[in-house]
């Protein structure tokens, strides 16, 4: 098959989605597809995919992600393409598979978060908000003017989501959960890895090391996770891995409890952290199916994340881990479910159940690996041309 791959920038750095799309394209190409990938200037080409660059215009992330748009347009026209896939911001595609999830969900997650002035300020915010205003829009073009044949929800929650803000009809929408590479992020990387790590941040062999992985530390819900561990909390370490602002955060973390965390910012490969560290937590207020959580899994380390994010979907609550909050309450970013976090993670601080959870962990990872995504999605692929005779 011709396949071409809709992404603003392809950068495994810079967050699961990127990393998504860097991994499955290189496996379609394995498998002897002919793979393309639209994206900006100084992208990363995978192995064996041709790389398109897009040149954007504008001031401001918004109408810089709309020129992308455009120009994407302009480039399918003169392409022919068996499948056309879109991940992000696009509109002229055969499948849309969001994986930031609906827009319009995650502003109504994150107003649900405020208090306050701080929820007026959201609410002004989403409304006059220039980046706001064009996200909008292209959601719209997505599900409005100019749907996908095919949408594939990362989650229950997507579909849900998809179905409540759009109307759209559930015979249009695929559920295929992300799939984690198995052999990549394995427990027995952790005598590879771990050791090494830990010398490099100045980590004693026998600390409980809790690791947090995100680009988006606000609605990740780091900053709270960074409060649960400085406070009244037994010694032990936090590792924050991924670009954001750090400076507020590594201030709070001095002020409450010194050299408790540690900031790496971006890596290269994720993988030895996994390997160096104990349990894995992403209090998450929204995130359609977290890739990072099915690494942890795959890591064998237990996970404690929120009902607002899909991939604890796959979880069950006492087994792998623990999912926070109640659904429908706004996810993890709320005040009373810090106490909630605390006592959790406090819990991992006895090897015994660390394992337990681990193990089962391992064994639920291995039911979602690459491979089994990638059957799904080429069912998803067989459907694109009787979609398109339909449309």
């Amino acid at each position: 098959m011709r396949i071409a791959f809709l992404i603003e920038r392809l950068d495994p750095a810079r967050g699961g989605a990127e990393t998504y799309v860097s991994d499955f394209t290189a496996r379609l190409a394995r498998e002897g597809h002919d793979v393309h990938v639209f994206s900006r200037a100084g992208s990363v080409n995978p192995a064996g995919v041709t790389l398109h660059p897009v040149a954007v215009r504008g001031v401001g992330r918004g109408q810089r992600t709309l020129s992308f748009g455009r120009s994407v347009e302009r480039m399918l026209a003169t392409e022919r393409f068996d499948v056309v896939q879109g991940t992000t911001w696009t509109w002229t595609q055969d499948v849309f598979q969001p994986h930031n999830g609906v827009y319009r969900a995650m502003l109504k997650a994150r107003l649900r978060t405020r208090r306050g002035m701080g929820a007026l300020c959201e609410r002004v915010g989403q409304a006059l908000g220039p980046k706001q205003r064009v996200f909008r829009r292209i959601e719209r073009e997505q599900y409005v003017r100019r749907p996908a044949g095919v949408f594939v929800a990362l989650s229950r929650m997507v579909h849900q989501d998809m179905e409540n803000c759009y109307g759209l009809a559930a015979e249009k929408i695929e559920l295929v959960y992300n799939g984690v590479d198995t052999e990549r992020f394995h427990p027995r990387n952790r005598e590879a890895h771990r050791a090494e790590v830990r010398r490099r941040h100045g980590i004693g062999a026998e600390e409980t090391v809790f690791l947090i992985v995100a680009q988006d530390f606000e609605r990740k819900g780091v900053r709270e996770t960074v409060e649960c561990v400085t406070g009244k909390f037994p010694a032990c370490r936090l590792v924050v891995v991924g670009k954001g602002r750090v400076e507020k955060l590594r201030a709070l973390a001095e002020s409450r409890a010194p050299g408790r965390v540690v900031f790496t910012g971006a890596v290269a490969d994720t993988a030895p952290y996994y390997a160096a560290t104990d349990a894995f937590v992403l209090p998450t207020n929204y995130d359609p199916c977290s890739l990072v959580v099915l690494e942890a899994l795959a890591a064998g380390l237990p996970v404690i994340t929120s009902t607002m994010n899909g991939a604890g979907e796959l979880m069950t609550h006492g087994r792998e881990g623990w999912i926070l909050g109640t659904p429908g309450d706004g996810g993890f970013a709320a005040s009373e479910h810090v106490t909630e976090l605390t006592e959790l993670m406090q819990k991992l601080f006895e090897p015994e159940l660390r394992k337990k959870m681990g193990d089962a962990a391992r064994a639920l990872a291995e039911k979602h690996t690459l491979q089994h995504h990638y059957r799904q999605m080429m069912e998803v692929y067989e459907k694109v041309p009787a979609r398109k005779k339909s449309q």
